[in-house]
């Protein structure tokens, strides 16, 4: 009866410290990351607009599936090793911006892709607007040590890659 006494008190602890951790921590974040390219900015934007063929480069997307259209805007049902997450196109700006909307139920937030021209490329700024209303993620995102930066660093390295560069992308704080 104590072993179970014990392994119930642990079980509570091990479940309600990612929850009183997350309790600390807001439930929104803002984060924004910066690479240069050499490719021109209506190739990096065009690559970047054709959510349809994410899954050739992007690693983190193991497919894209159209859906219909929500309220004259693209959605896709994107998915990944987190699962699967609907992604809307909010704005499409070619070539200079193209804002998405994902919403993967415990996360959800806007991924803004800005393209300029810079010296004979072109560079590209990825700001995340996120949301995790659940403390208990959030605080799984502490105890994993979850980087807001890395899937944006991620993209913007597998974005080189596609084009045949290599890219340093900055975290911009």
């Amino acid at each position: 009866m104590k072993r179970l006494f014990f392994v119930l008190v642990l079980l509570a602890l091990i479940g309600g410290l990612p929850y009183a951790l997350g309790r600390f921590r807001p439930s929104d974040h803002v984060a924004r990351c910066r690479a240069t390219y050499a490719s021109a900015p209506d190739e990096l934007f065009a690559t970047i607009a054709d959510l349809e063929n994410w899954a050739e480069w992007n690693s983190a997307i193991e497919g894209m599936e159209r859906q219909a259209d929500r309220d004259g805007k693209q959605a896709w049902l994107t998915r990944g090793s987190w699962g699967a997450a609907l992604t809307e196109v909010e704005t499409i700006e070619p070539p200079h911006k193209l804002v998405t909307f994902v919403d993967a139920g415990s996360f959800s937030g806007r991924w803004i892709f800005e393209v300029a021209p810079f010296g004979t490329g072109a560079s590209l700024t990825i700001t995340e607007e996120g949301k995790v209303d659940n403390a208990f993620f959030r605080g799984l995102m502490v105890l994993m040590l979850h980087d807001n930066y890395e899937s944006m660093k991620t993209f913007m390295t597998d974005l080189g890659t596609r084009l045949g560069e290599q890219v340093a992308p900055t975290e911009l704080r």
